[in-house]
């Protein structure tokens, strides 16, 4: 008898155990903004302002020069292929804006991670930006012009650049007077983000 009844409040503490509810509260918040501006970006994420370019996960031996950029394969690269609408008829103007110390002494270079030198972010690498994989002429990310046309109410302009890692170490200073400068430090491993304003103006 005391087997049996031992069974019996197993299954009633089972059957209490499996009704019991709870309620867990949450909410969605949607943000964003409306603009008006003559002028646009068209791209496939429907954003106005912001492009998105990935440029993925790439081995420290694959990263070219800015001269000599790697676009073998995907890793390391990135592209970008958007249109600017005009609402009505317009001189309109892309350009490049990288903040003052962001960049290379020439421009051509964007630094990664604001310049951080913490654990975990990628060193002696930077991002450049250029018309196509066929071009080894990097835009000058200070004031480069993406576009520059004149277009008709309703017309659109298409937008095109390519984005690779490329390796922006600074040499070693010679160890003395008139000597030949070290080599340069070779990128290393680690987190590798950059942000790149732009400016469009119409008239």
């Amino acid at each position: 008898m005391k087997k049996a009844s031992t069974v019996l409040g197993l299954a009633i503490m089972a059957a209490a155990a499996g009704s019991a509810s709870a309620q867990t509260q949450g909410r969605i918040e949607f943000k964003g903004s409306i603009s008006a501006d003559t002028c646009y970006l068209s791209n496939a994420g429907g954003d106005a302002q912001v492009i998105n370019v990935q440029l993925g996960v790439v081995n420290t031996e694959s990263i070219g020069s800015v001269a000599a950029p790697s676009f073998s394969g995907n890793a390391g690269t990135g592209s970008a292929d958007l249109k600017v609408v005009c609402k009505a008829d317009s001189s309109v103007k892309m350009t490049l804006a990288a903040p003052a110390g962001e960049t290379s002494a020439d421009g051509r270079i964007l630094r990664v991670n604001g310049g951080s030198t913490a654990a975990g972010y990628a060193q002696n690498v930077g991002i450049a930006v250029y018309p196509s994989t066929s071009s080894k002429d990097a835009f000058d990310l200070k004031s480069g012009v993406l576009v520059d046309r004149s277009l008709k109410a309703g017309e659109s302009v298409s937008v095109k650049f390519v984005a690779a890692y490329v390796a922006n170490g600074v040499p070693t200073p010679p160890a003395k007077p008139g000597e030949a400068p070290g080599p340069a430090p070779a990128p290393t491993a680690g987190v590798a983000n950059a942000t790149l304003p732009f400016v469009i103006t119409t008239n």
